[in-house]
């Protein structure tokens, strides 16, 4: 996927990776994003529920109408 920075109102857009900014575009530039083939290991403890089924409860992914908690 590439994404192409438009027309700025102020400062560009920073790119950060695993939470560490490391740095901002400018207008015109482009960002392109791969998927690599590799693997990479997780560590996931039984007494704490994973990320992403916290994420998916608090955001109500799966969820319909008036129903949603």
């Amino acid at each position: 996927m590439t994404v192409r920075i438009g027309e700025l109102r102020s400062t560009g857009p920073v790119v950060s990776a695993d939470g560490a900014p490391s740095g901002t575009l400018r207008e015109g530039q482009c960002l392109k994003v791969t998927r690599e083939n590799g693997s990479c290991m997780t560590v996931r403890f039984q007494d704490q529920p994973d990320y992403y089924s916290r994420l998916s409860r608090k955001m109500g992914w799966g969820r319909r109408g008036l129903d949603a908690e």
